[in-house]
């Protein structure tokens, strides 16, 4: 039903994760791997996020299902990641896989980013190295390093945005907040990427929540 609400069918799912499409994202996969330790495959359209999860972490997934469901179908505005599906791969060899994919809630064209920061609010622990500044040449590799609160305040210190959509972002932050609550859910992070987009490409970005030209385009 979360696919379908988002306009997603079968036929533009298989045809975004066909191998042979994504031939050079599969390469790039180890290259994107989290701090969890999870491996990260980006999709070749930017459409689409397949992430490793462990066995417990589908058990709670699948825990909290039915909430979720609810809560994403009811909520359009959620910045809470939109899950299309979780996966079990076999293998004669090797203990079973799970898979989550999901969608890219970026749904930027890689090089046009210059910072790819995870933020959890507190400075703890929250430093990634060697983050200096992208050149040209390096920013289509910009994206896959993922940068931490202190690095922000570094580089940032903070975002501009418009009264109304600062309002906006607060009253759905704490809607999503008090879900999280709701089924016990304390492992939480905000991604905040930097691009600078031309003009014309903007116009796409006009119906997403709380996306600001403040934020996309750097002055």
């Amino acid at each position: 039903t979360i696919r379908r609400k988002h306009g997603i069918n079968q036929k533009h799912l298989l045809f975004s994760l066909d191998p042979i499409v994504n031939q050079e994202e599969i390469r790039d996969t180890s290259a994107a791997s989290g701090g969890s330790g999870s491996f990260f495959f980006f999709s070749s359209n930017g459409k689409y996020i397949i992430k490793t999860i462990r066995r417990e972490e589908k058990k709670v997934f699948l825990k909290i299902l039915p909430k979720y469901h609810d809560y994403i179908m009811t909520h359009s505005n959620s910045l809470l990641t939109r899950v299309f599906g979780i996966f079990k791969v076999r293998s004669f060899v090797s203990n079973p896989i799970y898979l989550l994919l999901m969608e890219n809630i970026h749904q930027v064209p890689h090089q046009f980013i210059q910072a790819n920061y995870d933020l959890k609010g507190s400075t703890y622990h929250r430093y990634t190295d060697n983050c200096a500044e992208s050149t040209d040449e390096e920013s289509e590799a910009a994206w896959k390093k993922i940068l931490k609160d202190v690095n922000f305040l570094e580089r940032e210190k903070t975002v501009q945005l418009h009264a109304d959509d600062c309002s906006r972002l607060q009253f759905q932050l704490e809607q999503d907040i008090q879900f999280l609550l709701s089924v016990k859910v304390m492992d939480y992070s905000i991604s905040l990427v930097k691009a600078h987009m031309p003009a014309r490409l903007l116009e796409e970005y006009d119906s997403f929540p709380f996306v600001s030209r403040n934020i996309l385009t750097t002055q």
